[in-house]
């Protein structure tokens, strides 16, 4: 099958070549995020999940090839159906994403849907307890905004700006449905969000200027409207298509 459409040729030559040169022999590579899903900016890295004939540990690792950034995830095939319970056991996603979300674009993997309905089980618990965790990121950004008004100087400044920062986070989160957002990913939804982001510079430049209003304003509001996210957002979205070559 072909690769998915949108995907420039350089890259997915760029992609073959860099998993070539790393990983020779590698069995898979799953393709993920936002170059699979078409909404990669020129800043994106390209998120790939690599699966290993054998070794004895995942491994993580960014690289930059003839100007483009790779994120890697490296995994041995033995070690796949483990995933799960491995991402039960730490309450974060150890490598799901890839496995979810992710489609092969080099190689093969005929026991991939298999796989994907043991992840998707494991994904809906831990997007259960990280939006949980979201919720309490939230709260924590109010609380520091309000704690800030009490104190005066560069201490309640910083603890301030840290706020506006956790709070544009959240909104931004909250405005794509895009709750587990990498650090790539977050930039990605900044540039697409751009008044949501004039407007959080312009409460970062009134803390600065020693106004703490507007920013416990704009924590209270984000309490009162910004919905929880649902537990099984991403398990919703991910793809079930497997593109190969």
């Amino acid at each position: 099958m072909p690769l998915p459409h949108h995907l420039p040729v350089e890259i997915g030559d760029a992609i073959a070549s860099t998993v070539s040169e790393l990983y020779p022999g590698a069995p898979a590579t799953l393709l993920y995020g936002s170059t699979l899903s078409g909404e990669r900016s020129a800043r994106s890295d390209i998120d790939l999940l690599v699966i290993l004939a054998g070794g004895d540990r995942m491994v993580e690792r960014r690289v930059r090839r003839g100007g483009l950034t790779f994120q890697i995830t490296a995994i041995p095939r033995h070690a796949l159906p483990h995933l799960p319970g491995a991402s039960r056991k730490a309450g974060r996603q150890v490598g799901l994403v890839g496995l979810v979300h992710g489609q092969v674009v080099l190689g093969a993997l005929p026991e991939l849907e298999d796989l994907r309905r043991l992840a998707v089980d494991a994904f809906t618990e831990v997007n259960a307890a990280m939006s949980r965790q979201w919720e309490r990121n939230l709260r924590k950004a109010v609380e520091m905004a309000e704690s800030a008004l009490d104190r005066p100087g560069p201490g309640g400044t910083a603890l301030a700006l840290r706020a506006v920062a956790m709070l544009m986070e959240a909104e931004l989160q909250s405005r794509s449905r895009d709750y587990f957002s990498t650090r790539s990913r977050l930039r990605a939804l900044a540039e697409a969000e751009p008044d949501i982001v004039a407007d959080y510079a312009r409460i970062a430049a009134s803390v600065a200027a020693g106004e703490m209003e507007p920013l416990a304003g704009v924590a209270r509001r984000l309490l009162k409207t910004l919905p929880p996210p649902p537990d099984d957002e991403i398990v919703r979205n991910a793809p079930v298509a497997v593109f190969m070559r």
